[in-house]
C-alpha cells in the first residue's frame, strides 16, 4: 500500500463524508486526461494517479520512494529540477519533457506545475500531457514559434503572458529590473499600475482585442514605477488560439 492510499484510508476512517470525499478524489484523479502528481519542496511524492503507474511501469511502492525527476529523461533532469524550483519560487512553471519508463522508453509530454499550499505546506501540483500525436506536437511547436516571432520583433526587457481563461498574468524578471516591482498576478493587478487617465482606455482596448481574437495588439500608456513615478510604455501583444480557434492567451512585450 502506498503513501497516497494510506492518507486516503486514514481520511476515510473519520466519517462517511470523508469516505465519500476520498472516493470522489480518487475518481477525479482517474478521470484526468494525463499524468497527475503532487510533491513537496524536497521532491517527496505525495499523490499521483494510475496514469503515472501505467505510463512509467513503476509500482506504487517504487513510486513513493522516487522523486519527480526520476521519471524524466536523464539529459533533461537538470532543466526539469530548475523548472520545479521556479514553480516553488514564482508559483508556476511549464516545459516539454520526455517521460522515462522503467524500460527506458521515452514519451514526449508537456508538463505544467502550479504551487499550492495544502495541509500547511507548499507543494507543486503537476500535470503531464502526452504530446506524442502529430497534432499536439504541431500545436506546441506553433505556440513556441509565435513566442519566438514576438520576441524577435521587439527590443525590450519585459515579457508578459496573460491566460485569458484564468485572468492570471506572468512577467519575466524585467518587470522588477525596469519598473521596480514584482510580478502582477492578474490583468486587473497590472491595470492598477497604469496612470488613472490611461486605465479605462487600455482596459477596453486589450479586452476587446482579446475577445475578438485578433492578431497583434499595441498601445502606449504610462505605467507607475516602484518609486512612484511614471514610465512611458510602448506595449505589444499577440493573441494565441487553441486548436478550435478559441483565443486562450496573449503573449507580449513592453
Amino acid at each position: 500500500m502506498n503513501e497516497e492510499q494510506d492518507q486516503q484510508d486514514n481520511a476515510a476512517s473519520e466519517s462517511p463524508a470523508a469516505e465519500d470525499y476520498s472516493s470522489f478524489n480518487r475518481s477525479l484523479l482517474g478521470m484526468l486526461p494525463g499524468i497527475f502528481w503532487m510533491f513537496d519542496d524536497t521532491g517527496r511524492m505525495l499523490r499521483w494517479n494510475k496514469e503515472l503507474e501505467r505510463r512509467s511501469s513503476f509500482t506504487p511502492g517504487e513510486i513513493v520512494a522516487m522523486r519527480p525527476w526520476h521519471f524524466v529523461a536523464t539529459d533533461q533532469r537538470d532543466e526539469f529540477q530548475r523548472a520545479l524550483r521556479t514553480a516553488f519560487k514564482r508559483g508556476r512553471t511549464s516545459m516539454e519533457i520526455d517521460l522515462l519508463s522503467r524500460t527506458g522508453d521515452r514519451m514526449p509530454c508537456f508538463f505544467a506545475g502550479r504551487r499550492a499550499r495544502i495541509g500547511g505546506q507548499f507543494c507543486v501540483v503537476g500535470m503531464a500531457i502526452d504530446v506524442g500525436d502529430h497534432r499536439a506536437i504541431q500545436n506546441s511547436l506553433l505556440q513556441s514559434e509565435e513566442r519566438l516571432r514576438l520576441v524577435s520583433r521587439v527590443t525590450t526587457d519585459v515579457i508578459w503572458d496573460w491566460d485569458l481563461e484564468t485572468d492570471e498574468t506572468w512577467h519575466n524578471d524585467g518587470l522588477q529590473k525596469v519598473f521596480g516591482y514584482a510580478n502582477a498576478d492578474s490583468i486587473r493587478d497590472w491595470i492598477s499600475h497604469l496612470h488613472p487617465e490611461d486605465r479605462d482606455r487600455v482596459r477596453q482596448s486589450i479586452t476587446a482585442h482579446a475577445q475578438a481574437g485578433q492578431g497583434f495588439w499595441e498601445t502606449r500608456y504610462r505605467l507607475r514605477r516602484g518609486d512612484g513615478g511614471y514610465a512611458h510604455v510602448y506595449d505589444r501583444g499577440l493573441v494565441v488560439h487553441d486548436e478550435q480557434g478559441k483565443p486562450v492567451r496573449m503573449i507580449g512585450a513592453m
